[in-house]
């Protein structure tokens, strides 16, 4: 028995040297912000008006004189900042990876959310096209537009294995949902305090980074 308790013991302190060594000298770990979910939210609403609704502006403005420029584009803008608020969301989830991303989709009223997360997270997130999937020997692909006045193309809708987004309302949809998520925050209902990644810090690094990172912090005067 005294055996054991010794052997608990020793593993405890090896375990815990391992830690406090392995944060002191890991040579990239993450830099991070603390603050108010309702400031980050704020922030994200902010950046959205400032980036997105200026784009979506001029695709009006282009489509209302006959031109009808390609909205591949406006995926990349939008999904990332999606994916970043649904961290922040109280929706149930269960153990999928991205499951509260998908969640969020749904809220969204995305038709199938974890195929067109797939599909997306697959293709316009690191690569130069969109992508579709097969299944059982049937391609499954999604499209969009981006449509203000015709309400049969305002909703999303699906047709046989063609998931079709209408980006313009999953836009707005999803600005509604951001202000509906910052109401009464730290007024009836706790307003938690986000950890949020703002970049990366390197100590102790040799990889093959080192050299420019040096140059940049050591420059040659």
């Amino acid at each position: 028995m005294f055996a054991v308790v010794l052997v608990s013991i020793f593993m405890f302190v090896v375990s815990a040297f391992i830690s406090i060594n392995y944060t002191i000298i890991m040579p990239i770990r993450d830099k991070t912000l603390d603050v108010s979910k309702s400031a980050f939210l704020e922030e994200i609403l902010n950046r959205l008006k400032d980036d997105v609704d200026p784009y979506f502006e001029k695709l009006k403005e282009l489509n209302d004189s006959g031109k009808y420029p390609g909205n591949w584009a406006v995926v990349r803008m939008i999904m990332p900042v999606i994916e970043e608020v649904a961290t922040t969301t109280e929706l149930e989830i269960t153990d999928h990876e991205n499951d509260r991303v998908c969640k969020l989709l749904e809220r969204l009223d995305i038709p199938y959310p974890n195929v067109v997360w797939d599909i997306y997270r697959n293709g316009l997130s690191h690569s130069e096209r969109p992508f579709g999937l097969e299944y059982k020997g049937k391609s499954i692909i999604w499209s969009m537009s981006v449509d203000w006045d015709d309400p049969d193309e305002k909703n999303h809708s699906v047709s046989g294995q063609v998931i079709h987004i209408n980006f313009k309302t999953l836009y707005e949809d999803f600005k509604i949902f951001i202000v509906e998520e910052q109401k009464d925050l730290g007024v009836k209902k706790p307003d938690p305090t986000l950890r949020i990644k703002i970049g990366k810090i390197y100590e102790n690094y040799s990889g093959p980074l080192k050299d420019e990172l040096e140059a940049l912090v050591n420059p040659i005067t």
